[in-house]
């Protein structure tokens, strides 16, 4: 919880990828392209309400299913070191390391020493290395009225989202990690705004656990698998692969994720930003009462989804 508390740069991030990493706990992977977050620049007449950070992150350890990501985007990662068997699984890695040895979230990025990297990395995406998905500011027709989005991952780990009709998306909230039931809304620490997202998807993908902080999320290769998109003030029950087309198979290059409907045609997306929850292919979602969100409640417009780790006895 502290280190979300200080998460800087989050709101520049084109996709976020919310993790589980064993012991009731998530971590967040931030996507930048073309999109940096300006430390020296802040709206005008805007007041700072939290600690502003030195940089983008806290950043810590890499996680095996962050290859996945990373080779789909075609990117580099940037973590605090990893687990020697996960670092061997891992590519196109630079290591930041904390500024103070007493202060596990101490680590962050300057963000010219982030384009540097990319600079240097020297690798040019194309636009067909990033094609596949559809984003279209239309709203799709059949949706089913979602103003919030509940995720649990644990008593003492759990996402809310709010839409927001005048901004055209959802603010997320955080539980106060005291089983209180409270929550706060997620700041980005550089802008001291609130985070706001177009898109908020509930991706459905096996999960492995090797040991209960050592876990593999299948995202590679898949033909066709369940998704949930929230966008609009509506959720879509839809689709994702990542099985290989012809360009994939002609170039040897992987491409992002793609979200379809069941035919495997393009679902859009609305264009913006998008935070991706990754929960296991077993874990089930329902409309739920907003006072007790464990009971299901129909035409409530609130959804609720819950993660369970089998190696753990979760609330």
């Amino acid at each position: 919880p502290s280190a979300r508390k200080l998460q800087g740069g989050l709101s520049s991030a084109v996709q976020v990828y919310e993790v589980y990493v064993g012991e009731g706990m998530t971590r967040f992977l931030g996507v930048f392209y073309g999109s940096y977050p300006d430390p020296d620049i802040l709206p005008v007449g805007q007041q700072m309400t939290v600690e502003r950070p030195t940089g983008i992150g806290p950043i810590r350890s890499g996680r095996v299913v962050y290859e996945s990501i990373r080779a789909h985007l075609n990117g580099f990662l940037v973590m605090a070191s990893a687990d020697k068997y996960v670092r061997t699984q891992l590519y196109g890695t630079t290591n930041i390391f904390g500024s103070d040895s007493d202060d596990i979230n101490s680590s962050m990025i300057d963000i010219s020493r982030l384009i540097d990297i990319a600079h240097g990395v020297g690798k040019t995406i194309s636009s067909d290395m990033l094609a596949g998905n559809l984003y279209d500011d239309e709203i799709p027709l059949e949706g089913m009225a979602a103003t919030r989005l509940w995720v649990f991952y644990n008593a003492l780990d759990i996402a809310l989202w709010e839409y927001q009709p005048d901004l055209g998306g959802y603010y997320r909230y955080q539980d106060n990690a005291d089983e209180s039931g409270k929550f706060s809304q997620t700041m980005d620490a550089f802008t001291g705004q609130p985070l706001l997202f177009e898109n908020v998807i509930v991706l459905f993908a096996e999960h492995k656990f090797t040991k209960p902080t050592l876990i593999d999320i299948d995202l590679d290769y898949i033909s066709q698998s369940k998704a949930l998109l929230f966008r609009d003030g509506l959720m879509y029950k839809i689709y994702w692969t990542s099985k290989a087309g012809e360009y994939e198979q002609s170039s040897g290059i992987l491409r992002p994720i793609r979200y379809t409907n069941y035919y495997d045609e393009a679902f859009p997306l609305k264009p913006g930003q998008t935070w991706v929850h990754l929960v296991d292919t077993n874990h089930r979602y329902w409309e739920a009462d907003p006072g007790r969100p464990f009971e299901p409640l129909a035409a409530s417009a609130f959804w609720a989804v819950r993660f369970y780790d089998p190696t753990q006895n979760s609330r």
